[in-house]
């Protein structure tokens, strides 16, 4: 499976999940993308242990929310920080606890990238805080 220090991002528009991954691996990151938070929730059964989650909320097959109650059933994936970044309000911090930060879209993706930084480092140099 992927390497531990990687992110995974989770966004099913595919729009959306290029500019975030693109901007990550720009930064130097390990970046494993899925479109739904069932994909996203065999990746992580089948061993992928990533060092920061980017979740969507409103997601086909599994929602963001339950992903996360799925993940903190699990000592194993409990601890993963979760970047939240959705376009729905901002009552969802009651609903998701233990979240390492929460971007409404469009996600100012210098401060996305400032929080990961603090849970992950990149896998190799990347470019400065600007593309």
């Amino acid at each position: 499976m992927t390497s531990a220090n990687a992110v995974l991002v989770v966004e099913d528009d595919p729009d959306a999940q290029a500019i975030f991954a693109d901007r990550l691996r720009w930064e130097g990151y390990e970046v494993v993308c899925a479109t739904s938070g069932l994909e996203a929730w065999d990746l992580m059964l089948r061993g992928l242990r990533p060092r920061v989650l980017v979740l969507d909320i409103m997601l086909p097959g599994m929602e963001g929310t339950e992903l996360r109650k799925r993940m903190l059933r699990d000592p194993t994936m409990a601890s993963i920080p979760i970047v939240v970044v959705t376009a729905i309000s901002g009552m969802i911090r009651c609903v998701l606890p233990n979240i390492a930060a929460f971007f409404r879209k469009p996600v100012p993706l210098d401060q996305m990238v400032d929080v990961i930084a603090r849970h992950a480092r990149p896998t190799r140099p990347g470019g400065s805080t600007q593309p």
